[in-house]
C-alpha cells in the first residue's frame, strides 16, 4: 500500500519529517515489543503506537 498524508506534527514536510514506516504484525503485543525495542536501541518517540489517519 502507498499513502500520502500531512506530517503528524503539523509542521512542513521535509526530509525525515512526514516520513512514516509501517510494519504489519500479528498482535498488539508484537507492536508493544517492537516499540520498546526501538526505544531501547536509541529511537525517539513522536507518539505512541496507534492507528494513524483513520487506517486500521
Amino acid at each position: 500500500m502507498f499513502a500520502l498524508a500531512e506530517p503528524f506534527d503539523g509542521k512542513l514536510a521535509t526530509i525525515g519529517n512526514g516520513s512514516m514506516v509501517e510494519f504489519q504484525v500479528d498482535s498488539d503485543a508484537e507492536v508493544d515489543r517492537l516499540y520498546a525495542l526501538a526505544l531501547a536501541l536509541g529511537g525517539t518517540d513522536e507518539g505512541q503506537p496507534g492507528i494513524r489517519s483513520g487506517h486500521h
